[in-house]
């Protein structure tokens, strides 16, 4: 994502990083049952989707019932990414307004 499509296109880039954030989550979590050596219940084509749409849910109940996880780290990691990158997109262009001259007030006009 460009920083100028992000900033003309506000809510698809939203709806973007959610999606990403969420395939991140489902992903990393996945890759993690593999390397503990659990059984993957659900085929990747159906559990990565489910978990791309219901992420926060998931990370909600991971940290209030389980702890901190892997996909927990790299969902809350990707949504500080992803906030950067909104904040740099909406300031570009507004940046060093102190350097900009100044229209000059006159007290007598008050």
């Amino acid at each position: 994502m460009s920083l100028q499509f992000v900033k003309r296109h506000k809510i698809i880039s939203i709806v973007l990083a959610y999606l990403v954030i969420g395939i991140v989550y489902a992903m990393t979590g996945y890759l993690h049952r593999i390397i503990i050596g659990k059984e993957v219940v659900f085929s990747p084509l159906v559990g990565i989707p489910l978990a791309a749409t219901g992420w926060p849910m998931m990370v909600y109940a991971d940290l209030k019932n389980i702890g901190i996880g892997p996909q927990d780290v790299s969902a809350l990691i990707s949504i500080f990414i992803f906030i950067m990158i909104f904040v740099k997109a909406s300031r570009r262009g507004k940046g060093k307004a102190w350097l900009r001259p100044q229209p000059k007030i006159d007290p007598r006009d008050s």
